[in-house]
């Protein structure tokens, strides 16, 4: 099944047509990774390999099989797998071990379209999907043409989302159950046993929407993200959940190799945010940051609001994060283990950096026997910013649809809704005086006491403190007034999360804005909470 050729003095090459199955056992561990790749289940072992992650988007992997037409070889002894040099994609010498018999066999292997590619790291899959694109080449000028290479590129299992609609009314429920009904649209896909309950939902009703949509919708709802796992898995998760494997400061050394790039991200920056909803017109301006700086508008629409103070409100809560100017970081790693969402502590003095980082896309490439990762990490939890927004759009009084055609049924006033505070259970705060702080990556909430139809609340949380001896406490805090809110929770001590403890408040009369704030026992100490308001 493998035959091998020398062309001038460029390269030797051990070409490869056939495959092992996916039982063969692999190479040897040698204190380096080692990566198996596996086509509709048959090994082919492509040595160099592209996989591009990003958050909330397709994963993509491009690689290079190279065969040859018209030949036939036999010969007995060594296997070595796939063993094709050339720049830039090559394969490597991928050795087995002990003696095979090579039979006569045409040494021709062409990739087609759906075909399923698995690639592993070892024993940990880091890719699983579907072939979209193989394109086919001779591999130079200057070599025989009998050599074709075929430029594979393949997609996560995320786009079976693009390819079904869903055609139904979900009934009011939570969001695992929602999950389950649209999970039917997809094949071969089985949702995570574990999946949380989540938020309640009201009834959705989705006429022919693509199944991306509507998980796109559900994240506009409720805040979490959705994935489709290398293994087929669909879940849903809140941003900032999943800790990253390493942090970065002055004593992980080893974490990184070559330089860190820092770079502010403004793309999103406006001082004046102009809201249109049909007739109605809702202008927010930031005297503070107009006095600085030149002006600079956003304009958002909401077509499905229709009162004004449901306008301001919303064009409020929306200034109230594009006026941040983050800091976007990039490093090489040859760590394992990072993976878009997933939230990273970087420390760097040196460039003025100390702070949670959401890391947005991991890059991999696998080539000359190494495997370096580009990361990408943008400085907070940017899609609770979002989700704060988007939540207050999809209940308030408009009711304004969920993105990609599933609408909420009834006014936001028609039932009680969950405003998250904070949500990021793996990021603690401290302070350095005995007094009251922001919860970590706390949210601002916009409450309109009208649309609610009511003055009371009730703030819902879990804590912990991370030393023993310590204790937190939490209250809602005014910031459209600069004052706490009366009422403040009960007092946590332990070091493991505590059961569900909530508390009553009174809000003030009209919209105002709210956040989350803790009181640590002990100064310097971090403090932990996820919480919502309802």
């Amino acid at each position: 099944m493998f035959g091998a050729r020398y062309f001038g003095t460029r390269y030797w090459a051990a070409r490869y047509w056939g495959g092992a199955t996916a039982g063969s056992p692999p190479p040897p561990t040698t204190g380096e990774a080692y990566y198996t790749m596996y086509i509709d289940d048959v090994l082919r072992g492509p040595r160099q390999w592209e996989v591009d992650a990003l958050i909330n988007k397709q994963t993509s992997c491009r690689f290079d099989i190279l065969s040859s037409e018209g030949e036939t070889t036999s010969t007995t002894g060594r296997a070595y797998f796939s063993s094709y040099y050339f720049s830039p994609y090559y394969f490597a010498p991928y050795y087995f071990g002990g003696t095979v018999n090579i039979p006569d066999a045409p040494v021709v292997y062409r990739p087609s379209i759906d075909q399923t590619v698995k690639l592993y790291e070892d024993s940990t899959l880091i890719f699983g999907g579907l072939i979209t694109l193989p394109r086919e080449s001779g591999l130079g000028n200057d070599e025989p043409t009998t050599i074709i290479r075929t430029t594979v590129n393949a997609l996560d299992y995320k786009v079976l989302t693009q390819w079904r609609y869903v055609n139904e009314t979900i009934p009011a429920g939570t969001l695992r159950q929602a999950l389950i009904r649209i999970n039917t649209y997809l094949t071969g896909i089985t949702l995570d046993p574990t999946q949380v309950d989540g938020p309640a939902l009201p009834e959705l009703i989705y006429d022919y929407v693509k199944v991306e949509d509507a998980l796109n919708g559900l994240t506009t709802l409720t805040g979490y993200l959705w994935t489709i796992s290398y293994g087929g898995i669909l879940s849903m998760f809140l941003p900032g959940m999943i800790a990253a494997p390493y942090d970065i400061t002055p004593t992980t050394d080893d974490v990184t190799f070559g330089d860190i790039q820092v770079e502010p991200v403004r793309e999103k920056y406006a001082n004046r945010v102009i809201g249109k909803a049909g007739n109605l017109i809702s202008i927010f301006n930031d005297a503070a940051e107009q006095a600085i700086k030149p002006i600079r508008e956003a304009l958002i629409t909401a077509p499905d609001t229709t009162d004004q103070i449901g306008l301001d409100a919303l064009v409020a809560a929306y200034a109230l994060t594009s006026v941040l100017t983050p800091n976007r970081v990039t490093y090489q790693t040859f760590k394992r283990g990072f993976a878009p969402g997933q939230l990273q502590y970087i420390h760097l003095p040196k460039r003025n950096l100390n702070n949670y980082f959401t890391i947005l896309r991991v890059l991999s490439r696998r080539a000359e026997g190494r495997t370096p990762r580009q990361v990408t990490a943008l400085e907070g939890s940017t899609y609770q910013a979002d989700f704060a927004r988007s939540v207050y759009r999809a209940w308030s009084g408009g009711g304004a649809p969920v993105a990609g055609g599933g609408t909420p049924s009834g006014g936001g006033s028609g039932m009680r809704a969950a405003y998250p505070l904070s949500m990021v259970k793996s990021q603690g705060v401290r302070n350095s005086a005995p007094d009251w702080m922001d919860a970590p990556n706390a949210i601002h909430v916009q409450l309109n006491t009208s649309s609610m139809g009511t003055l009371n609340a009730i703030v819902k949380a879990q804590m912990r403190v991370k030393t023993a001896g310590n204790s937190v406490q939490a209250r809602l805090y005014n910031v459209s007034l600069s004052a706490p809110v009366a009422g403040v929770s009960p007092i946590i001590t332990t070091t493991t999360w505590s059961s569900m403890v909530s508390w009553n408040v009174a809000l003030t009369a009209g919209a105002y804005v709210y956040k989350l704030q803790l009181l640590s026992g002990i100064v310097d100490e971090d403090v932990f909470v996820s919480a919502y308001l309802e």
